[in-house]
């Protein structure tokens, strides 16, 4: 009997572990999923996230670039779908460094995304009327190489 409790408890275990391990999806492939354009692979990475139970809070990662990485990245983005050259709207541009206190560093050359998930649009008006906020934005600073995605849900 003790046999068996002790392979149903390692079996339980290895299920959980195998279900979760799901969950954790990387940066990478969560910005290609939500940008549509992959990032180069770089050494450096850093990630914030907020997000509890529910979802509710932000993600921030931050991808810098080597030289080759920028050119890359660049390439891919100055023909993307959504994507474009910075700079942002008015309404993107409170919203971004008014309104969520300026996670990203304030960015003059280069380019940026922005996705309404509430709304289920790429256009920013309605953005500020909303009772939440749920979108995602993609910046890259040309001029740093930096590639910035900042995922806000409330």
């Amino acid at each position: 009997m003790e046999k068996f409790l002790r392979a149903t408890v390692a079996s339980l275990a290895l299920f959980i572990g195998v279900a979760f391990a799901g969950c954790a999806a990387s940066p990478y492939s969560t910005f290609k999923k939500n940008t549509g354009i992959a990032v180069p692979e770089c050494g450096a990475v850093s990630t914030t996230d907020t997000t509890g139970w529910f979802g509710d809070g932000e993600l921030i990662y931050t991808f810098c670039l080597d030289e080759d990485g920028g050119r890359t990245f660049e390439n891919k983005v100055t023909t993307a779908k959504h994507w474009q050259s910075l700079p942002m709207t008015e309404t993107l541009d409170r919203v971004v460094y008014e309104h969520f206190g300026g996670k990203i560093p304030r960015i003059e050359n280069g380019y940026y995304f922005f996705y309404d998930e509430q709304h289920k649009t790429h256009a920013d008006n309605e953005v500020e009327n909303s009772n939440s906020y749920d979108f995602v934005i993609g910046m890259y600073d040309s001029e740093n190489r930096t590639v910035y995605y900042y995922e806000q849900h409330t």
